[in-house]
């Protein structure tokens, strides 16, 4: 008889359990104690070794830009925003938006490392896009706390499913990925990364940009113009939005207006396409 840990988790918690096994057969009842905390969990398992998950976190990155975006609308009730603030939280999604894009598109899940493209920059540039994507909107709450706060949130939130990703790479390909870990910084460029910037299209391919990615970057800029439409309302007030008209108020509301029901249609297109097929199947590194 001898023990193995098995790790496992959906990204927003983590349960490591010591499972023993019989010869080479996993035995089909045992302890499962979290990580995390809590009571030790006996869980039955049939053909493949299963794992629940026993524990979760109270803030993780699935609700983490729900609670930004929350957050930010409250905030921007008390707070003004000048054009230097517009402008930054502009050009951070912009930018966080593009490189969600390039991510997605070199990405190749379940079956190879991503180490060329974009992701010979950073580990987890899907990650450092969300970071961008999620601070634009704090920057639009006009709160110096909240665009402060928020790099503890993220990697409090997000830390965990990096962990869960790397351990699961070690796993499988072992010490052969400890020169990539070593090389290239986890969600932040560093100067010797950043020289590759000019390569980070590398195996890019538009056939692995889902109709799923193309409907969230259409959510972030309704949002983006939400915050727009919401600061032009406090400013000039509700009266003047309709008479005499305001037309920048207009223009932001319909712009929202279209990009959320862009958004809902690809995502509605997607989910009748079906996930399954849609992209190449691979383990990635973020």
């Amino acid at each position: 008889m001898g023990a193995a840990p098995i790790v496992t988790g959906n990204g927003d918690s983590t349960v490591v359990a010591e499972v023993t096994f019989l010869g080479d057969r996993p035995l089909k009842h045992f302890s499962v104690a979290p990580a995390c905390g809590g009571r030790e969990k006996t869980v039955q398992s049939t053909g493949r070794l299963k794992v629940g998950i026993v524990c979760h976190q109270v803030m993780n990155r699935r609700n983490l830009r729900d609670t930004v975006i929350i957050f930010s609308l409250a905030l921007a009730l008390f707070n003004r925003v000048g054009n230097r603030e517009i402008a930054g939280s502009v050009a951070m999604l912009l930018v966080g938006s593009v490189l969600h894009f390039i991510s997605k598109g070199v990405l190749i899940r379940n079956l190879v490392v991503c180490k060329h493209g974009i992701y010979a920059v950073v580990r987890h540039p899907f990650y450092l896009s969300n970071y961008l994507v999620d601070m634009s909107f704090c920057l639009m709450s006009g709160s110096l706390l909240l665009a402060v706060t928020y790099p503890f949130l993220f990697f409090w939130s997000y830390g965990p499913t990096m962990r869960k990703e790397e351990r699961e790479l070690f796993l499988l390909h072992g010490d052969a990925l400890l020169d990539a870990f070593f090389s290239i910084p986890q969600v932040f460029p560093d100067s010797g990364t950043l020289k590759a910037w000019r390569e980070i299209l590398g195996g890019f391919s538009l056939r692995r940009i889902s109709k799923r990615e193309l409907a969230r970057i259409a959510r972030f800029w309704a949002v983006e113009f939400l915050f727009l439409l919401f600061h032009d309302l406090r400013e000039e007030g509700l009266g003047e939005f309709i008479s005499p008209v305001d037309y920048d108020g207009i223009a932001f509301a319909a712009a929202c207006f279209l990009l959320s029901l862009t958004s809902l249609s690809l995502a509605r297109l997607q989910s009748r396409m079906g996930e399954a097929g849609s992209q190449d199947r691979g383990i990635h590194l973020g």
